[in-house]
């Protein structure tokens, strides 16, 4: 559905909001004002804006160092300087409809998009300017089952190959790569495609040793009942499910807009 709808997308720019979160007031405004405020010599070299979210207890996810705007990358962000909490994203459309999510799951961690984008220039904005919570009813980060694991799989396949350039621990390359193999055995990919999926990430004989590792969780997993193979009700849905899009009169809650502006929502069927 989050492809469907940015390729259908008429705006200039895209941000996704969770149903539990929501957004500030004024925060469009500051993100938009943010982005105006980048020189127009230099602005083809910008992706979008990043500023930050805090919880419903007023806990700010990610702190930074600074109060004043400043101009990296994503990754140089995550990676750099050690900030990989929850943000806000104001991405241009132009290059999130050129970087569609892979379609394996019925979830796949948005990482695979931020990280393919990360080398290109943002401005991040130290504002709070959304509400997230973690604990709603039937949130998918703390469900406590291994599921979406071909999703998880796919985006961390393509995170460690975006990431690359960046130096790891062996300890992290080794709990990373045992992570993605104990994800694919749950996610049924087979060990040929597991390989060509993860690339040069590693070399074999590291894929050697942390395969049995990773196998005996997965089987741990299974025998605790952990499993929910969701790459098989994706199949499943793919089937029998179509997609409409159905254009909106307003955005709810928090959100000051122009209601003349095209919004959409997407909806299954």
């Amino acid at each position: 559905m989050d492809n469907e709808a940015v390729a259908r997308a008429q705006g200039d720019f895209i941000l996704w909001n969770d149903s539990d979160d929501y957004l500030l007031p004024h925060a469009i405004e500051r993100l938009v004002d943010s982005w105006n405020s980048i020189p127009v010599a230099e602005i083809s070299d910008f992706v979008g804006v990043t500023a930050l979210c805090r919880t419903e207890d007023g806990l700010i996810l990610t702190p930074l160092s600074t109060h004043e705007p400043f101009d990296t990358t994503w990754n140089d962000l995550a990676e750099k300087n050690g900030v990989t909490g929850d943000m806000m994203y104001l991405t241009r459309a132009s290059e999130l409809k050129a970087c569609p999510f892979p379609e394996v799951d019925l979830v796949i961690p948005e990482g695979v998009i931020w990280t393919t984008l990360g080398d290109r220039k943002i401005r991040v904005q130290p504002d709070v300017v959304k509400v997230v919570e973690y604990r709603a009813p039937n949130a998918i980060s703390f469900s406590g089952k291994q599921e979406y694991c071909r999703g998880r799989a796919y985006a961390m396949a393509t995170s460690e190959r975006n990431l690359r350039k960046y130096p790891r621990s062996l300890k992290t390359r080794l709990w990373r790569l045992m992570t993605f193999i104990r994800c694919c055995v749950h996610g049924e990919i087979r060990p040929k495609d597991q390989m060509r999926l993860w690339g040069e990430n590693t070399s074999l004989i590291l894929w050697a040793l942390m395969l049995s590792p990773a196998c005996l969780l997965a089987l741990k997993d299974r025998l605790q009942g952990k499993v929910r193979q969701t790459h098989r009700e994706f199949e499943a849905a793919n089937e029998v499910v179509t997609i409409t899009t159905q254009r909106l009169g307003h955005v709810s809650r928090g959100v000051q807009n122009d209601s003349n502006a095209p919004k959409f929502i997407t909806q299954t069927a």
